[in-house]
């Protein structure tokens, strides 16, 4: 009689398994007088020890094997007959022994998950935001205005006027409830004023100040300060300027253009365009992410089937090994050994989900990444390094490095796919708000 298998909740199924007795004590038996010719038990010379010694020594693992195959036989027959398709390794459980009521069999419970039937949605009347973006002159400009503050130098002037830019050496003497606390004083400390190096109160105390004025005034630290034992406090700070150092910026020019390449005919013209073509690249990748995550936030929303826990589970594990791998890389003394999965149950959750759609959607619509993508790709990526071929053919027989490039391409594909259909809204952003500029 054909086991049949029933449906538990959501995706769980549950089927119970029969094992014949006799076919497994035939195997035995079969088994066992063939391990006794190799055997070496001492006292006896190998493959002469007495075949009830062999079997007080080797049955039980022997027996044991021989179910676990039977039982791999016939759940595989019964998964095949009904044409499921199972996630993960089914939980098998002995249910009844030999000796009660039947001698013939041994009968187990598998129960197990199954893949969901993944509904691909309509997409032609889903709304999706679609963002671009575009390098502008005046973005090459603050770029290039960067590059000149990283090669500018300071010069001490005397009596001049603090103001933005400029590197002020102080001393200074802090105080909470008139006592001095740790790290609230020093005799000589050098900022930039405007870079954010210290809170904000210190760089508007010092603007306007110059060398050797003195002033007193008070700072109250934020909530979210290093220091605990500081936060919401206020202080009085007494500070005196030491010396004020102007910031002097390189020309621009050809010169300036050459402290950043070896070439000598390199100009400055030659360093717009280069860039240009940095920032262009930047924005690409941005506008493929903020555009990835735009369809997969919308992917998430048209889930409407059940998700298999066993691949939640799966995640969410993933998720925390991945989370504390980036606790450890930072060296922070943040305690994560008592961290549970469950934090990440929704991301986790919503993951599996897209990726079960992702990967109907790439199936029904030949959106699988061809030959041709995947060196176009390794092109894109190498075409910046000296030894370009050489490294294309590292990123190919790299299997993992391969198989992350395959499953990036997979989800452009799908990106474009999805907006083809849509009715897709076209957002423009600033250069500065892609890039998270202030």
């Amino acid at each position: 009689m054909q086991p049949v298998i029933e449906s538990l909740s959501g995706l769980k199924r549950r089927v119970v398994l029969e094992v014949s007795v006799a076919n497994v004590e035939d195997k035995f038996h079969k088994q066992l007088k063939d391990i006794t010719k190799k055997t070496k038990i001492s006292g006896f010379r190998p493959g002469k020890a007495p075949i009830n010694m062999v079997e007080r020594s080797h049955g039980f693992s022997i027996r044991q094997d021989i179910i676990s195959s039977e039982l791999s036989d016939v759940f595989e027959k019964v998964i095949k007959s009904g044409n499921i398709n199972i996630v993960g390794m089914p939980n098998i459980i002995p249910i009844k022994k030999p000796t009660e009521n039947n001698n013939n069999t041994l009968t187990f419970e598998a129960t197990f998950e199954i893949y969901p039937e993944v509904v691909i949605p309509d997409f032609c009347n889903v709304d999706i935001v679609r963002y671009t973006s575009e390098v502008k002159d005046k973005d090459v400009d603050k770029t290039i205005d960067f590059l000149r503050q990283q090669k500018s130098s300071f010069v001490r002037r005397k009596d001049k006027v603090v103001s933005k830019g400029d590197k002020v050496t102080l001393s200074f003497i802090g105080t909470i409830d008139g006592k001095p606390f740790q790290g609230g004083n020093s005799d000589s400390f050098s900022f930039v004023v405007g870079r954010g190096e210290l809170l904000s109160e210190f760089d508007d105390a010092v603007l306007g100040m110059i060398d050797n004025e003195e002033k007193v005034f008070n700072l109250t630290f934020p909530e979210n300060y290093h220091d605990k034992t500081l936060s919401c406090k206020t202080s009085e700070f007494r500070i005196k300027i030491i010396d004020v150092c102007e910031n002097i910026l390189p020309e621009l020019n050809d010169e300036f253009a050459k402290l950043f390449s070896h070439d000598q005919s390199f100009n400055l013209e030659m360093l717009r365009k280069e860039v240009l073509d940095s920032l262009e690249r930047d924005i690409d990748f941005r506008l493929k992410n903020k555009n990835k995550k735009s369809v997969m936030n919308v992917l998430s929303n048209l889930i409407g089937f059940d998700i298999p826990e066993i691949l939640i589970e799966d995640e969410k594990n993933n998720l925390l090994n991945a989370f504390k791998e980036n606790i450890k890389s930072k060296n922070s003394s943040e305690n994560i050994e008592n961290i549970s999965s469950n934090l990440f149950s929704e991301e986790a959750k919503k993951r599996v989900g897209i990726g079960l759609l992702v990967s109907e959607l790439s199936n029904k619509n030949n959106l699988l990444p061809t030959d041709e993508q995947i060196n176009e790709y390794f092109k894109s990526i190498a075409k910046n390094y000296q030894d370009s071929e050489k490294l294309i053919k590292q990123y190919l027989s790299d299997k993992k490095h391969y198989s992350n490039s395959k499953m990036l391409i997979l989800e452009d594909n799908v990106v474009n796919y999805i907006f083809s259909l849509a009715k897709v809204t076209d957002e423009i952003l600033s250069f500065e708000d892609l890039m998270g500029i202030q």
